[in-house]
């Protein structure tokens, strides 16, 4: 999970288990003018935002709208990784294929990706068991959908998690816009231009910059960043490997006096 702070210097932590692997990423929200500037009158005020990784974290299936009303009752905000099917439908998914988690296809249409498909075949596909048979029969749901469930509920928000390519920004916009949901959403990306691109269609909405790499190219994009004034920016997040050894003089990359001085 992502623990994000509403205060203007803020930290954010996500621990994820992998094998013997796992990281943080740590971020800090912004200063506070930037901070009051993003936030919608309607929002829910509270001190962290907590996120659960694609949806529910490793507690139940990924990105399924069951999911995500799991992270709902519990208080947490889920992030929903985002694809177009064929027909041009926002759909919640996030692999390039469907061999990791969907159930009960053929080995050719498992090969095949979301964008392959139109809506009505996308949501018919189960991807609930690889979590286990209390799952299944859970399907990839619609992104209207999604935001249909959280319509008429202030205190329910969601990461978005956007790729660049894989989004139609002003289809995006026009679900949100039709479901009143502008102030719930958490606009997600590495790119701080489609986060610029986005504020200009949807400046009430909040957004967090994810930022990842090695200490010199995080140094480069920083600066970038920096330089625009963290424009449209509500929370910046720096993914943070953790060594097997925490005892160890270093235990982070990028490195303590990094994180330190960001």
């Amino acid at each position: 999970m992502r623990f994000s702070s509403r205060r203007c210097f803020g930290i954010e932590g996500h621990h994820r288990v992998s094998g013997r692997q796992c990281w943080l990423a740590i971020a800090m929200a912004l200063v506070g003018a930037v901070c009051s500037d993003a936030r919608g009158a309607d929002q829910v005020q509270r001190p962290f935002e907590i996120q659960a990784h694609r949806g529910n974290g490793i507690k139940s299936p990924e990105n399924t709208l069951e999911s995500f009303q799991a992270s709902w009752k519990l208080g947490v905000t889920p992030e929903a990784d985002l694809r177009m099917a064929a027909d041009g439908a926002i759909v919640c998914f996030h692999d390039p294929n469907f061999k990791r988690v969907a159930s009960g296809l053929d080995m050719k249409t498992k090969a095949l990706g979301v964008e392959k498909l139109p809506l009505a075949k996308v949501e018919q596909i189960e991807v609930g068991r690889f979590r286990g048979e209390q799952f299944a029969g859970q399907h990839i749901p619609a992104l209207s959908d999604v935001l249909a469930a959280m319509k008429g509920q202030p205190e329910r928000r969601i990461y978005l998690d956007i790729k660049t390519e894989l989004v139609d920004l002003d289809a995006l916009a026009k679900l949100i816009h039709e479901s009143k949901t502008e102030s719930q959403i958490i606009f997600t990306t590495q790119y701080h231009q489609l986060i610029r691109d986005w504020k200009k269609r949807m400046p009430e909405s909040l957004s967090l910059l994810w930022n990842g790499g090695k200490e010199a190219a995080l140094r480069k994009k920083l600066a970038t960043v920096r330089a625009a004034n963290f424009e449209g920016i509500t929370f910046l997040q720096i993914h943070v490997h953790v060594a097997d050894d925490l005892n160890s003089p270093e235990p982070f990359d990028p490195s303590t006096a990094f994180l330190k001085e960001v």
